[in-house]
């Protein structure tokens, strides 16, 4: 967990719990991957497409899309579990007891994914097919030498 905020009233009941929850990718089996690389453009095709607009005295952007990987959701064939660190666990039996019966002897408590998210491995190369979906729905082309087979 990177990032927490509660919202309280004056009696100190609770409004508004807001948490930014990272897995740590380390911990999962590599084994059950057979390929957990990052997908990137080519340097020589970020270069090439920034040389032509620079010709063609074209407009350029860059576009960072906040909580891209929360955007995309985990394939059915697979399922992903992550166990909520001690001090996440306690916030949420604190806030929200229905939730103690899910409660390990142990103290923590694992959850199922059911979006990707930051520290996932999976996530990288789930998000990149859920953009080359959008963008080939929307008649942008695929530069060849970038192209990254994943049907």
């Amino acid at each position: 967990m990177q990032e927490c905020t509660v919202s309280k009233f004056e009696d100190r009941t609770c409004t508004k719990l807001k948490a930014c929850l990272v897995a740590d990718g380390r911990t999962q089996d590599r084994t059950l991957y057979s390929d957990y690389s990052t997908l990137t453009s080519k340097t020589r095709s970020v270069m090439m497409c920034l040389k032509l607009a620079a010709t063609q005295e074209s407009e350029c952007l860059k576009v960072d899309i906040e909580g891209a990987f929360l955007c995309t959701k985990i394939n059915d064939e697979e399922e992903v579990f992550l166990q909520l660190v001690h001090q996440m666990t306690d916030m949420v039996m604190q806030w929200m007891p229905k939730f103690l019966k899910y409660q390990g002897d142990y103290g923590a408590m694992i959850v199922k994914v059911d979006q990707a998210m930051n520290g996932i491995i999976q996530s990288p190369k789930l998000w990149y097919k859920e953009l080359t979906i959008f963008l080939k729905q929307h008649r942008v082309r695929v530069c060849q030498a970038d192209e990254y087979i994943l049907y």
